[in-house]
């Protein structure tokens, strides 16, 4: 969108010159020919051109809003791979602390489950990144075949004093 953007505000550069161009050459018209169609060109001209300048504006300011856009998205990105570390984390100490349970992590099994999450919350940046995060967790837990929050030593950091994944609502940050 940013590249299209900036190929229509190349484009009208372009028209701009183009149209300085034809001005001038109107201008210098002007004294070879009639007064009143020498003035109505140059009219039509600087209104043109006034066009291609407030287009020209709009562009540039629909390229800083793109801009921004992508950082902000940038920002909650990595702010939602560390949460997945942080997860990750609790689910492996969750993991230290039970070692009775049906599916035992292991490395192997954490790889795959950061991969997934990972490609899960770049998907979904577009979607509240609390809502995004606790469908994560819901995965996680149906995968490793217990829940990452109990008996975690580090559960309050990720999810609140309770452990309850519906309290991550309540404790998102705004990007």
């Amino acid at each position: 969108m940013v590249q299209a953007k900036q190929r229509e505000l190349e484009n009208a550069f372009a028209m701009n010159e183009q149209l300085e161009k034809q001005l001038d050459q109107a201008l210098r018209a002007q004294g070879t020919s009639g007064a009143g169609r020498s003035n109505d060109a140059l009219s039509t001209f600087a209104q043109q051109r006034q066009e291609l300048e407030q287009r020209l504006k709009k562009a540039q300011e629909t390229i800083q809003i793109l801009e921004g856009d992508n950082s902000v998205l940038e920002a909650r990105l990595q702010d939602s791979e560390k949460k997945v570390g942080l997860l990750l984390e609790d689910m492996q100490n969750s993991s230290m602390d039970a070692p009775h349970t049906n599916s035992p992590l292991n490395s192997a099994n954490l790889s795959g489950v950061h991969q997934q999450m990972h490609q899960q919350l770049a998907r979904s940046l577009g979607q509240s990144s609390a809502s995004a995060h606790n469908a994560h967790l819901s995965d996680a837990a149906a995968r490793s075949g217990s829940s990452p929050h109990n008996g975690s030593r580090n559960g309050a950091r990720s999810t609140g004093s309770s452990g309850s994944p519906s309290n991550m609502q309540t404790q998102k940050k705004s990007p």
